[in-house]
């Protein structure tokens, strides 16, 4: 005999669109026959209609609640014996104690999972068939999670452990909830201080990185110093060396900033500095070092060229002093340099420190041969 294909009508009672459509799906999947009321009203009406096996009502509706529809159902002598499910948000026994006054059978609270429910309502199905097996019984019989009892107990003892039991179960559920407030509380305050430290981090190593970048700079012309020549220079030379390519270094003094700054003013001497800079940096590329290492002293480092490539360097430099000169009559002196160049590997030098003795040693001869010239 299949128990289940007698409590087949199940009627809901739900205001909420939402709920009534997920309740109604879930429960026509299991080959429920559903019906739906909006509201107690409607519910009443809907009794006149079809007679349901289980009646699964909300409790806080407008107009008649879960409670008086619960009451109103059970006092009807030819309703009184239909199971009814209150499905409520339940947080305090007293809840209970209203709807065990008002006649319900059984509570569901939301938001609920979908097993459970169904769960719920097969063991009100089976206690139903059970308890009108057993009519005129003193004891009471029913299902639970695969087992049939037998209860001997006074039904205020029933009562009063079902009430301890609710009571215990909210207490729990209270703990719980304090105890993941507290956990979100902490795993905020720890997210916080990785975000913290995460800035702390990238702000310091925007500093360092600054500070590396200041320490290997030129404060006047933003060209490298000669902490940060030496440094890209021994790279560029390694480098060469695993490539089987040349260097070439390129040593550039200005001419005549000690009589600028005597009869100018350092301000203008250092304004010449600045606008030769840029010319050396303007004639070069973007991967060549270049670099200040002294007060008017240039060196330039380039990789993957020789003597001749020097020489039309060279050529480039001076053209586009001269040019400058031209375009900048007003100024009160010309800007010149004296030119040193070097290739890398040669037998006149081996280490950096040979070749930067080596080119300077070479645009010292050329200063001269223009002074006496």
């Amino acid at each position: 005999m299949d128990i289940i294909a007698d409590y087949k009508k199940i009627l809901i009672v739900e205001d909420s669109m939402t709920q009534a459509v997920r309740l109604t799906y879930i429960l026509e999947k299991e080959g429920y026959e559903v019906t739906v009321a909006a509201s107690g009203e409607d519910a009443i009406e809907a009794l006149l209609k079809v007679r349901p096996s289980i009646i699964i009502s909300d409790i806080v509706m407008p107009g008649i609640s879960g409670y008086e529809l619960c009451s109103r159902i059970k006092a009807e002598k030819k309703y009184s014996d239909i199971p009814v499910i209150l499905l409520t948000s339940l947080s305090d026994p007293g809840d209970v104690l209203r709807g065990l006054e008002s006649g319900a059978d059984n509570f569901i609270t939301k938001p609920f999972d979908e097993a459970y429910l169904l769960n719920r309502i097969f063991n009100i199905i089976v206690n139903a068939y059970i308890r009108g097996q057993n009519q005129g019984e003193s004891d009471t019989e029913f299902y639970y999670a695969g087992g049939s009892y037998t209860i001997t107990a006074e039904r205020k003892q029933i009562l009063d452990l079902f009430l301890s039991t609710y009571e215990t179960a909210i207490q729990k559920n209270n703990e719980l909830i304090e105890a993941q407030e507290e956990m979100n509380r902490i795993n905020r305050v720890l997210e916080e201080k990785t975000i913290a430290l995460e800035e702390e981090i990238a702000s310091r190593k925007r500093i360092e990185e600054k500070l590396r970048t200041l320490s290997i700079t030129d404060e006047l012309t933003g060209l490298y110093n000669r902490r940060g020549f030496f440094m890209l220079a021994e790279q560029q030379i390694s480098i060469s060396k695993r490539m089987n390519k040349g260097v070439v270094m390129i040593y550039a003094d200005l001419d005549g900033l000690k009589i600028i700054n005597d009869t100018l003013g350092h301000n203008e001497g250092d304004r010449a500095i600045i606008q030769i800079s840029k010319i050396l940096r303007d004639s070069l590329r973007e991967s060549d070092v270049t670099a200040r290492i002294g007060g008017d002293e240039f060196v330039i480092f380039q990789m993957g060229n020789h003597e001749e490539g020097a020489d039309i360097i060279t050529e480039r430099l001076q053209r586009t002093l001269e040019e400058f000169n031209l375009s900048n009559p007003d100024l009160k002196y010309k800007l010149s340099a004296s030119i040193g160049v070097i290739c890398y590997p040669s037998e006149a030098v081996t280490t950096i420190d040979e070749m930067m003795a080596e080119v300077d040693n070479l645009m010292y001869i050329k200063k001269k041969a223009r002074k006496r010239g």
